[in-house]
């Protein structure tokens, strides 16, 4: 009897046991769980967008359900009518701005590689913007872009459009160079680097790609969303084509991108084309630019101290600068902090006094505003100091060299 009783106590104490550790596991789980839940972001953007690439028809997409945890891994569920599509990576927040850098690493459980960015609206990123992302699968490229509504038509500082509804409000005659690709069945195509966008206020379009591979592509303007126009591809290197050609501008006189597929008397046909500044022999803006002053051009780092600083970010130390002024009038200065570099594109001008105006378009690749100047010393450079206005934001710039 006495050693039932034991066997029967020793069962009970088992059984508080049990249910003490399941509780105080429940209770890990829970604080776990709220842990978790506190350490991401889970943010969605409606709006109107596409994935495009491969053999297949564009997908259009109308909802981008974001996480962005703490511990870097970014996913995203993108909704379109037909099914749902989970791409996972990982994300990193820039110093300077409002956009994050991701790097695709899966898209629908298969493995692959890539990159884009995710831009807010708003300084404290509760709102998404636009999400770009690009990734290459067997051989073949994918590119996703969504956009809030209205980010087409305010993607600038400047305030600049090319048009609305199906006119174009000008005529534009942009360039860029960066790296393009044609594809189109039976017909030579290739990679290019430098291309030339005319788009006339009566509707006609004209896209010239260079440099190896050369070819013309015509078009009639189909619709216009500030600087993105979308056109009616009628001919591709001389072969009747059709198909839908959408470009984008990053200003009146340079091309964003432009991407587009469809079918020729060939075959089917697609182009692909990503920019990163101006080409180096774009001629010079007319109204009373002086002729080329090749003495003008620089590129020189130089050593000191500075500071650049943006409304509602920390400021950078800059320890180190680098002025190249190119003969055709585009311009790079790059900064250097210990940990960072920034790099501001624009064009420049010369003027009185041994200075030089610098007109800013990008800064780190992105659209900005504003005005520096450069002060000469000889064949150097002895202060760079002004202010502008990149991803909302205004920034001011001070820099001298030892």
């Amino acid at each position: 009897m006495r050693g039932v009783m034991q066997r029967v106590e020793r069962t009970a104490n088992e059984r508080v046991r049990s249910v003490a550790q399941l509780s105080m596991l429940l209770a890990a789980m829970a604080v776990a769980a709220t842990n978790a839940a506190a350490q991401e972001r889970n943010l969605t953007l409606v709006g109107a967008g596409s994935i495009e690439g491969g053999k297949g028809s564009p997908t259009e997409v109308h909802e981008a359900r974001l996480t962005l945890r703490t511990n870097a891994d970014f996913a995203v569920t993108l909704v379109s009518r037909s099914n749902n599509i989970v791409i996972k990576g990982k994300w990193q927040r820039p110093t300077l701005g409002n956009v994050d850098r991701i790097d695709v690493r899966d898209v629908g459980g298969v493995a692959v590689r890539g990159s884009g960015s995710l831009s807010y609206a708003d300084n404290e990123r509760r709102t998404p913007r636009t999400l770009e992302l690009n990734w290459n699968d067997r051989g073949a490229s994918y590119r996703l872009e969504i956009a809030t509504r209205d980010a087409e038509d305010d993607d600038s500082p400047d305030g600049w459009r090319a048009g609305a509804g199906a006119q174009v409000y000008r005529n534009v005659d942009a360039r860029a160079r960066g790296d393009g690709v044609a594809r189109m069945e039976g017909v030579r195509g290739g990679a290019y680097s430098v291309v030339r966008a005319r788009i006339g206020t009566g509707g006609d379009v004209v896209l010239d790609v260079d440099r190896p591979t050369r070819g013309e592509i015509r078009g009639r303007v189909r619709r216009v969303q500030g600087k993105r126009i979308e056109l009616a591809v009628l001919a591709i290197f001389g072969y009747t084509a059709t198909g839908t050609l959408t470009v984008r501008l990053r200003s009146a006189d340079e091309v964003r991108a432009f991407d587009g597929t469809g079918t020729g008397e060939r075959g089917p046909w697609s182009l692909t084309f990503r920019g990163n500044g101006m080409p180096n022999d774009v001629p010079r803006p007319s109204g009373g630019d002086r002729p080329e002053n090749t003495a003008l051009q620089m590129d020189r780092a130089e050593g000191g101290r500075g500071m650049l600083s943006q409304a509602g970010g920390s400021a950078l130390d800059i320890a180190r600068a680098t002025v190249r002024l190119e003969r055709a009038r585009d311009g790079h200065i790059i900064l250097e902090a210990r940990r960072e570099r920034v790099t501001i594109d624009g064009r420049w001008l010369e003027a009185p006094d041994e200075r030089v105006q610098f007109e800013v378009r990008r800064v780190n690749g992105k659209e900005a505003s504003g005005r520096l100047t450069i002060r000469r010393d000889g064949s150097s450079f002895s202060t760079i100091q002004g202010d502008g206005r990149a991803l909302g934001k205004p920034f001011t710039l001070v820099f001298a060299t030892h």
